[in-house]
């Protein structure tokens, strides 16, 4: 188990103490208020019942994991003939794409218009023109402007400026951006073997495989690796486990692709996350081009654990 990951037996003997806590608490120290006697009947029951089903869900979840997971390692769920329909019906429907015609950099960039960036940039952007306009708005009423409103552009422009600034910054592709500047003088070189390609795109990540290299970008960094340098290529599938307040709310599996490249005496390892059937298809392709780890996947267990007050 990870380190400092939710413990589902603690956790329910922490939320079933804690809701009996809380019927004392609501129905002998609020007052007498019908209101708080009537709550006391009703959260703290309801919170028992609720940490007991996600006991209950995430001790199922675990049990379906550890049959998955060998499966997963040997490769026989990859092998499995329902697997294998499912994958060759995706790939009939959904085969690796050519590049955009617009070029290299139009095709990596649009990978990074994702809805949740813009979204945050309109949020952070609406708080952040509410905050200069409020002490305006006083002003302009010729009404004395509240001691709160003053300090509120002191605080709130640096900080929903920040807030824009990042989804700003992934939604206009600065990893691209910066690797552009940085391979200037290989540009030709890479715009040919890139559209010559077939790529794969996920979420803010890609993969293309061209004439002559390898095109990896991702939400944090950007690589074209020449295939004589690459080293190997596993698929590693990674079970996340998602917490709210320390009980368990569901999971994913997640797909990557681990790329090692030995580069004029330096090895390095770049992942791209795919879906499942894409994940495939790379790897498959890749087993053409260099030789390939015997493991058929990894395996690898993380967990998020969003705190709600």
């Amino acid at each position: 188990m990870n380190r400092n990951q939710p413990s589902p037996k603690q956790n329910l003997a922490i939320y079933i103490v804690g809701s009996i806590l809380a019927f004392f608490v609501l129905y002998f120290l609020m007052g007498d208020g019908p209101g708080y006697k009537i709550a006391a009947f009703i959260v703290p029951p309801a919170l028992i019942v609720y940490a007991i089903f996600s006991y209950c869900k995430e001790k199922k979840a675990d049990s379906k994991a550890e049959t998955l997971k060998p499966k997963i390692i040997d490769g026989s769920r990859f092998s499995s003939a329902e697997w294998r329909e499912e994958y060759l019906q995706f790939a009939l429907e959904h085969p690796l794409e050519a590049p955009d015609s617009r070029g290299m950099k139009y095709d990596m960039l649009k990978d990074y218009h994702q809805r949740k960036s813009l979204g945050m940039m309109f949020l952070c952007g609406f708080l952040l023109v509410l905050t200069i306009a409020a002490p305006i708005g006083y002003a302009l009423d010729n009404e004395p402007i509240p001691d709160a409103w003053l300090w509120l552009p002191v605080f709130g422009i640096p900080l929903f400026g920040v807030l824009f600034y990042l989804p700003l910054r992934d939604y206009t592709g600065y990893p691209v951006r910066k690797w552009l500047r940085r391979s200037a003088e290989r540009l030709d070189e890479y715009e040919e073997s890139y559209m010559k390609g077939k790529k794969a795109s996920y979420k803010e990540n890609g993969v293309n495989l061209g004439a002559y290299h390898v095109f990896i970008h991702t939400d944090k960094k950007v690589a074209a690796i020449p295939y004589e340098d690459l080293t190997g290529a596993v698929k590693r599938v990674v079970r996340q486990k998602n917490y709210q307040n320390d009980l368990y709310a569901n999971e994913e599996y997640r797909h990557y692709i681990d790329i090692s490249a030995d580069h004029e005496g330096s090895s390095f390892k770049i992942s791209a996350e795919l879906n499942e059937f894409q994940a495939e298809m790379i790897i498959t392709e890749l087993k053409k081009i260099i030789e390939h780890s015997s493991t058929p996947a990894q395996y690898d267990e993380t967990f998020t654990n969003e705190i709600f007050t």
